[in-house]
C-alpha cells in the first residue's frame, strides 16, 4: 500500500418520479493526505432511470469532477474509469454513460 488516503464527505437524493421513473444526484468532498500533495477534488453526479421490469434498468448518468490543490500534477480522476491511466490531463473530468442493466 502506499499510504494514500483522506476523508470524504458526500451527500445524496434519489427521487421517485412514477413507478417507472427515477432520478439521482450525489455530492462528494474528497480531501487527500501527504501523500497525495493535499490535493481536494469535488464531484457532482447525476442519473435518471427507466424500470422496464424489477430487473431491468435503462439509465443515463453524467459525472463532473474538479480537483485543486497545490501539486504541479493535480488531475481528476473519476473513480472506476478501467484506463490504467484514467486521470485527466488537467484539473477537471467528465464522463457520461448510457446504460442497461439486469439483475438475476
Amino acid at each position: 500500500m502506499n499510504g494514500a488516503n483522506g476523508p470524504r464527505a458526500f451527500g445524496g437524493k434519489l427521487w421517485t418520479i412514477s413507478s417507472a421513473w427515477s432520478a439521482g444526484l450525489d455530492y462528494q468532498f474528497m480531501k487527500g493526505n501527504e501523500t497525495l500533495l493535499n490535493n481536494k477534488a469535488h464531484q457532482v453526479a447525476s442519473a435518471i432511470q427507466y424500470h422496464f421490469s424489477k430487473r431491468t434498468t435503462a439509465y443515463v448518468e453524467a459525472i463532473y469532477q474538479r480537483a485543486s490543490g497545490d501539486g504541479e500534477t493535480t488531475r481528476a480522476w473519476i473513480n472506476g474509469l478501467l484506463q490504467p491511466d484514467g486521470a485527466a490531463s488537467n484539473r477537471s473530468q467528465t464522463l457520461a454513460r448510457i446504460g442497461l442493466q439486469t439483475r438475476f
